[in-house]
Protein backbone atom coordinates (compact mmCIF):
# COMPACT_ATOMS: atom_id res chain seq x y z
CA UNK A 1 0.00 0.00 0.00
CA UNK A 2 1.02 3.44 -0.87
CA UNK A 3 -0.13 6.79 1.27
CA UNK A 4 -0.20 9.92 0.10
CA UNK A 5 -1.00 13.21 1.27
CA UNK A 6 -2.24 15.48 -1.04
CA UNK A 7 -1.03 19.25 -0.91
CA UNK A 8 0.18 21.31 0.52
CA UNK A 9 3.56 20.85 1.35
CA UNK A 10 3.69 22.91 4.37
CA UNK A 11 1.31 21.13 6.29
CA UNK A 12 3.10 17.34 5.62
CA UNK A 13 6.53 18.59 6.66
CA UNK A 14 4.54 19.70 9.80
CA UNK A 15 3.44 16.22 10.39
CA UNK A 16 1.84 13.69 8.24
CA UNK A 17 1.30 9.87 8.70
CA UNK A 18 4.24 7.12 8.77
CA UNK A 19 5.16 6.78 5.48
CA UNK A 20 3.13 8.98 3.34
CA UNK A 21 4.59 11.04 0.23
CA UNK A 22 3.40 14.56 -0.81
CA UNK A 23 3.38 14.76 -4.53
CA UNK A 24 2.11 17.64 -5.80
CA UNK A 25 -1.28 17.78 -7.84
CA UNK A 26 0.29 19.10 -10.73
CA UNK A 27 3.28 16.73 -10.66
CA UNK A 28 1.36 13.89 -10.02
CA UNK A 29 1.05 12.64 -13.53
CA UNK A 30 4.76 12.44 -13.64
CA UNK A 31 5.80 10.85 -9.94
CA UNK A 32 2.67 8.37 -9.67
CA UNK A 33 4.75 5.77 -12.10
CA UNK A 34 7.76 6.27 -9.94
CA UNK A 35 6.35 6.49 -6.76
CA UNK A 36 3.61 4.08 -7.64
CA UNK A 37 4.89 1.61 -10.66
CA UNK A 38 2.17 -1.14 -10.43
CA UNK A 39 -1.49 0.46 -10.78
CA UNK A 40 -3.03 -2.61 -8.90
CA UNK A 41 -1.11 -1.14 -5.68
CA UNK A 42 -3.65 0.24 -3.20
CA UNK A 43 -2.67 3.16 -2.69
CA UNK A 44 -4.84 5.76 0.17
CA UNK A 45 -5.06 9.38 -0.28
CA UNK A 46 -5.42 11.88 2.57
CA UNK A 47 -5.09 15.69 3.59
CA UNK A 48 -6.44 17.72 6.03
CA UNK A 49 -9.23 18.77 4.14
CA UNK A 50 -10.99 16.30 1.66
CA UNK A 51 -10.77 18.44 -1.43
CA UNK A 52 -7.47 18.06 -2.49
CA UNK A 53 -7.27 14.33 -1.54
CA UNK A 54 -10.38 13.64 -3.80
CA UNK A 55 -8.38 15.55 -6.64
CA UNK A 56 -5.20 13.24 -5.71
CA UNK A 57 -7.37 10.03 -5.94
CA UNK A 58 -9.46 11.08 -9.21
CA UNK A 59 -6.84 11.94 -11.03
CA UNK A 60 -4.47 8.61 -9.96
CA UNK A 61 -7.88 7.12 -11.20
CA UNK A 62 -7.78 8.00 -14.27
CA UNK A 63 -4.04 7.34 -15.13
CA UNK A 64 -5.10 3.77 -14.37
CA UNK A 65 -4.62 2.88 -10.98
CA UNK A 66 -7.18 0.19 -9.60
CA UNK A 67 -7.24 0.57 -6.41
CA UNK A 68 -7.21 4.06 -5.16
CA UNK A 69 -9.19 5.12 -1.56
CA UNK A 70 -9.75 8.56 -0.10
CA UNK A 71 -9.28 8.36 3.80
CA UNK A 72 -12.02 10.55 4.48
CA UNK A 73 -11.30 11.04 8.05
CA UNK A 74 -7.68 12.78 7.13
CA UNK A 75 -5.13 13.74 9.21
CA UNK A 76 -7.24 15.28 11.62
CA UNK A 77 -9.07 12.30 12.22
CA UNK A 78 -5.49 10.28 12.37
CA UNK A 79 -4.05 12.52 15.04
CA UNK A 80 -7.59 13.01 16.84
CA UNK A 81 -7.33 9.12 17.29
CA UNK A 82 -3.96 9.60 19.43
CA UNK A 83 -2.32 7.93 16.13
CA UNK A 84 1.27 8.48 15.28
CA UNK A 85 2.58 11.60 13.08
CA UNK A 86 5.87 12.31 11.77
CA UNK A 87 7.49 15.48 11.10
CA UNK A 88 9.89 16.09 8.03
CA UNK A 89 14.06 16.38 8.75
CA UNK A 90 14.56 19.66 9.16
Amino acid sequence: MTVLEAPPPASFDEEHLPGARNPRLDELDALAPVLVPDLDTRVVTYNADCFNSAVAADRLRALGYTDVRKYAGGKQEWIEAGLPVVAAPS
